[in-house]
């Protein structure tokens, strides 16, 4: 960690409830890191020997219509691991010559996934690390950088596991124990009780795939979803409870679809070498519909994403819906309306299968010429009614949580329509890209901690990737802090390379869901995030990147303080990376070079040429932040904040200050759908007086964007006017009988300064009624010469 004047460190949290979990799945110490480690290799090397003992076995049985496609699924594991681990390991092989080192990759690295042990000991590492980084940084990683907690592969896991899991579950219930001597069964090929014992050994195999399958799965829902997030870290009976709501869906889906194929039997197919392709059909064609439906379930603005991505997801839906839980901004609409398709399907699947079981119940076969006919029903129900029982019990316990323990998506009234990663362009211009960085099935399984994520990740920028130098400012509802970017998406930079951006860091957190009057600090920074996004303008800050924090404390290293908002808050939960602007606000500007009274005769300072220099420059920031109004409203914005520390200003390529709006969290868009002013907002001595009317009455009003044009007189006022009091420190607001005869405000200011704060918002004018206004032409003051604004060459210059 490099050394700088304000560090980050972690302040110990007090217990919480579920307190025993959170230390072991989250806990510092080095004892539950290698217990992790040894759980997640434990459960790793179990489920490899499960696979490698079933290949055995269906090779003893002669079962080649589930060997040699549980084989070839081996070898393509193999063949990726292996390639995973040519990526990683160049420096480890490196000098050795291929012929060596190609057999090692794929014996060693790949067949036997030794690439996956690497894999764990890396995670391992990785939270050591993390453990001893005083900073906390190596914790604030990327979704995709961030170890895994439950299990270390989740797709890659998900797509070896489940026709192992199937395969081993069928095989348990065809070695029935029955006198059939068809293709399909299994001819057992030991004697006396080994037969019972293979039987079950194939069964507890089938459960550890499962749990393995549903550990994934669990992990992905906890790095896409909050919501999850904060329920399995608070209690360990909802995590326990979000696993076995997993499993039973993935043992459910499983069982249907065994049902599904022992009642084929009538079709007289199994005895075709091709009866397996025949029997895959379905599934294929269930494939392939969800594959159609990931393509349609496409987030806004997502860039176009490739065909495998699709695939592989699609496998994975098969057994479980993955975004079920997907709560991240940007992606939430399209995760609903993949749900809503997926559940109408399953709906669909279920009555396939329970009519074609009713029609086929009472169908006989006769399985081979010495075979006597039997019912389908009859004999399922003697020899595998098991299966039956199964089914329904993992039925009933999935459904019963779904009700009552797991919490879906539905349920949280969030409005989706940004993005929480925010990608600048690399040119790093004022344009912030719109849209979400990838599509749906990309960022899930990008979101993942096993090897298939590394097919679709992409290294972005990582909150760890910047070192906080500083306090800028403390506000309301955070602090703004001057930060380094050290390093780009991980890799470090060189120091003349490294830039410095403000970073806003804001504490969401609210008991309620805000006042009756004000909107929750969550929406207020959901605003200022989505706006920030969308605009782009040389008089408006520029957003260069958006994270999520963790719900945690951060301390001053040299002075042993706890970072503070004004109201003694020390939580934040995001991080706002903006442009820097070493220049500082408006007021501070103001402040530094004003008169510092408000007795204009005592200064014997100011000249005439004083005044007229002043009034030029003051003159062009006012005309900056018309054309920024003039933007703004254009997009259906309101401001509703505007004042003197809400002005960045910052240096062109000309030399001189112009200004840069801030502090959108007072903002709103209007759309169709929400097109009202309705909330208190802003600050007394600069908002409008119909603000003031709601904090005053205490009851929600309507007003217009004009608020903007009432606050721009307020602040032009005490531009012109450039006095602080002289024990607050805050600008002073003349009377209208003192700037109306003072020398600092020509008379064709306060005649709009009267005009834009008129009490009535008819009469205010609007911005292009402002921007024609005499002040800003041509005009004599103090015997000087005011040159008309150039509008069209405002933005000139700019950076």
């Amino acid at each position: 960690m490099l050394s700088t004047p304000f560090d980050l460190d972690v302040v110990p949290e007090s217990p919480r409830r579920g307190g025993n979990l959170k230390s072991l799945l989250w806990g510092p110490s080095r004892e539950h890191s290698q217990l992790r480690a040894t759980v997640t290799l434990t459960l790793h090397l179990s489920g490899f020997v499960c696979n490698v003992a079933t290949l055995i076995f269906l090779a003893v049985f002669k079962q080649r219509h589930f060997f040699v496609p549980l084989m070839a699924l081996w070898l393509f594991n193999g063949c990726f691991c292996a390639w995973c681990a040519g990526q990683e390991t160049t420096r480890l092989l490196d000098g050795v010559h291929w012929c060596v080192r190609l057999p090692v990759l794929f014996v060693f690295y790949g067949l036997l996934q030794g690439v996956q042990v690497k894999h764990i000991f890396d995670l391992f590492r990785r939270r050591r690390a993390a453990m001893f980084d005083s900073s906390g940084a190596a914790s604030l990683r990327a979704t995709q950088e961030e170890p895994s907690t439950f299990h270390s592969k989740t797709f890659d896991g998900i797509i070896e596991g489940f026709p192992f899991a199937f395969v081993n579950l069928f095989t348990f219930y065809l070695l029935d124990g029955s006198t059939m001597r068809c293709p399909w069964y299994m001819r057992p090929a030991l004697s006396g009780g080994h037969e019972l014992l293979v039987r079950w050994l194939f069964f507890a195999s089938a459960w550890l795939s499962i749990l393995s399958l549903a550990l994934g799965i669990v992990e992905v829902d906890y790095r896409v979803s909050t919501h999850v997030r904060s329920q399995i870290e608070c209690s360990a009976i909802k995590a326990a409870g979000h696993l076995i709501f997993r499993a039973t869906e993935v043992a459910y889906r499983m069982n249907m679809a065994i049902l599904f194929v022992l009642f084929l039997r009538p079709l007289q197919i199994f005895n075709n070498q091709f009866g397996f392709v025949l029997v895959a059909a379905p599934v294929v064609v269930c494939w392939l519909v969800y594959l159609f439906l990931l393509v349609l379930a496409k987030p806004r603005s997502a860039p176009q994403e490739g065909i495998l991505a699709h695939a592989l997801v699609a496998i994975t839906v098969l057994v479980t819906n993955p975004t079920r839980f997907v709560d991240r901004p940007g992606y939430m609409s399209a995760a609903r309306q993949f749900t809503k398709t997926i559940f109408v399907m399953r709906c669909i699947e279920f009555l396939c299968v329970l009519l074609y079981v009713v029609i086929s119940w009472h169908h006989s076969f006769i399985c081979g010429p010495d075979e006597p006919p039997e019912m389908v029903g009859t004999h399922v129900w003697k020899h595998q009614r098991i299966i039956f029982f199964v089914t329904a019990i993992t039925f009933a316990i999935h459904s019963f949580l779904q009700l009552t323990c797991v919490q879906s998506q539905f349920s949280n009234e969030i409005c989706d329509d940004t993005v929480l990663e925010m990608i600048p362009l690399p040119d790093q211009s004022a344009k912030v890209s719109g849209g979400v960085p990838r599509g749906m099935s990309s960022f899930l399984l990008q979101a993942g901690a096993g090897l298939t994520n590394r097919l679709f990740t992409k290294t972005e920028n990582q909150f760890s990737d910047f070192v906080i130098e500083r306090v800028l400012g403390c506000g309301a509802f955070g602090v703004v802090v001057l930060v380094r970017e050290r390093s780009k998406s991980g890799e470090a930079m060189a120091p003349e390379t490294q830039s410095r951006y403000a970073m806003k860091l804001q504490n969401t957190a609210s008991r309620s869901g805000g006042s009756r009057l004000m909107v929750s600090k969550r929406e207020l920074a959901r605003r200022e995030r989505d706006i920030l996004r969308k605009v782009s303008h040389p008089f408006v800050v520029r957003l260069v990147y958006y994270f999520e924090v963790p719900d945690r404390t951060w301390k001053d290293t040299c002075t042993g303080e706890v970072v503070k908002d004004l109201f003694g808050r020390d939580r934040f939960h995001t991080a706002i990376v903006m442009e820097y602007c070493p220049q500082g606000d408006l007021e501070k500007h103001i402040a530094t070079r004003g008169t510092g009274h408000n007795s204009w005769s005592n200064n014997d300072l100011e000249t005439d040429e004083n005044i007229v220099s002043w009034l030029l420059k003051m003159r062009r920031m006012a005309a900056e932040i018309l054309v920024a109004f003039k933007f703004l409203h254009a997009e259906r914005i309101a401001f509703r904040d505007l004042k003197p520390p809400n002005i960045l200003l910052k240096v062109w390529t000309d030399e001189q200050l112009h200004i840069c709006l801030a502090d959108f969290g007072g903002s709103k868009q209007l759309h169709e759908t929400d097109n009202q002013l309705r909330s208190l907002t802003g600050t007394p001595h600069y908002c409008a007086p119909e603000i003031m009317e709601i904090h005053l009455s205490g009851r929600m009003s309507e007003y217009t964007p004009t608020v903007d044009i009432f606050s721009f007189g307020r602040v032009l006022l005490v531009m012109l006017w450039r006095t602080s009091c002289p024990h607050s420190g805050e600008l002073f607001h003349p009377f209208k009988e003192e700037y109306t005869k003072d020398p600092r405000v020509p008379l064709c200011a306060a005649n709009l300064i009267q005009m834009v704060t008129n009490v009535d918002p008819r009469k205010r004018g609007s911005v292009e009624e402002l921007i024609a206004h005499p002040f800003f032409g041509e005009f004599i003051h103090l015997d000087q010469q005011m040159h008309a604004i150039h509008w069209e060459t405002l933005t000139e210059g700019c950076l």
